[in-house]
């Protein structure tokens, strides 16, 4: 954040910011480099010498922003209130064993908010930084030699190193800072496997008949083991990555209806590829294609993002068909289109 538009006495000025180390928004100034305002923090946050209310800039301790309608700082998972020191609420971060000051629910950066910051509302420090902190040097150590040990394996594989090192270090780490959560993604980082390894079946099923094949001596060859196994190495890795990463980045909640709405529209991709490849209710590729991006789309839409996002009663007003529809035709017309439609006609051309 470098500067902002404020609106005083009905003049409408840019305003610059000027930070200490700590972060904390000290000095606003013109563009001429003049001082508008000073500000002024204890440790804690608490305004010395101004009223945050009239401040001409909710971007103050820490620098990040207060809310002056209940005297207290938004850090995305949790409020956090300057005069008593401690969050609104419980931390849902479970904690670290080997940081008993972690494990306090209501405590802001352990106590010490001169040496650190929270703006997660989960970690003192920031995000990922503070996670590979709190682990301290031995852990860390485990944490990449297990990766490069993963990396090794899905090598072996066939499936690239990269995505077993992400993998083995976001589960190790995990399973130092929150075995709650090291569970969960282990869980969700099989099935992300599972699905990579499913689609490449499938890829390998069109590619070679473009139809379940009747003979059932050339299944082992068309199902290629190698690939299915390194598909399924390549998935479950990134979706460790993916899993122990996207809840600090985004927040816990909207992680979680992300996760909800890409199962939905998984399961409905599959449900129509089985109809495909095995009840042959769909008859041709130009048939299947479309409807399965479009219901996929669909499912993602209604279970996903409108249930959960909003009221029942709002989400039954939107109109998922015609939402699905509009995003469909941008993505069977954009560069997935084109992609998919030339693979499409070499392969029927061949």
């Amino acid at each position: 954040r470098i500067s902002q538009i404020t609106i005083k006495n009905g003049t409408e000025q840019e305003l610059y910011f000027t930070f200490d180390g700590h972060g904390s928004t000290r000095v606003l100034t013109d563009f001429a480099g003049a001082i508008v305002e000073l500000y002024a923090f204890d440790a804690y946050g608490n305004a010395i010498g101004f009223d945050p209310s009239v401040a001409l800039t909710e971007f103050l301790y820490s620098g990040e922003q207060f809310d002056s309608k209940i005297g207290q700082q938004y850090l995305r998972q949790r409020y956090y209130d300057p005069v008593t020191g401690r969050f609104n609420r419980l931390d849902p971060f479970f904690g670290n064993l080997n940081d008993p000051q972690s494990l306090h629910k209501y405590l802001y950066c352990h106590a010490d908010p001169i040496q650190g910051i929270d703006p997660s509302g989960q970690f003192f420090g920031s995000g990922f930084v503070s996670m590979i902190a709190s682990i301290g040097l031995r852990g860390m150590v485990t944490t990449v030699g297990i990766g490069v040990v993963s990396g090794a394996i899905t090598r072996a594989m066939g499936a690239s190193f990269t995505s077993g090192f992400v993998g083995g270090t976001s589960l190790t780490l995990l399973w130092y800072v929150d075995k709650k959560r090291f569970w969960t993604t282990l869980w969700q980082s099989i099935g992300t496997g599972a699905a990579n390894a499913s689609a490449q079946l499938l890829t390998n099923i069109y590619n070679r008949e473009q139809s379940w094949p009747q003979d059932w001596n050339t299944v082992w060859d068309i199902i290629d083991p190698a690939k299915i196994i390194s598909a399924f190495g390549e998935g479950f890795g990134w979706g460790a990555a993916s899993s122990t990463f996207g809840p600090i980045i985004i927040s816990n909640e909207k992680w979680e209806i992300l996760s909800r709405a890409g199962v939905a529209a998984a399961t409905s991709f599959a449900q129509d590829t089985a109809k495909y490849l095995l009840e042959g209710s769909y008859k041709t590729w130009e048939e299947y294609w479309p409807n399965a991006i479009f219901n996929a789309i669909k499912a993602f839409l209604i279970t996903g993002l409108l249930n959960a996002a909003l009221p029942i009663d709002a989400a039954k007003t939107l109109d998922a068909d015609v939402a699905a529809q509009f995003v469909g035709k941008i993505l069977l017309g954009g560069p997935l289109g084109i992609y998919t439609n030339i693979i499409r006609d070499s392969l029927i051309s061949e």
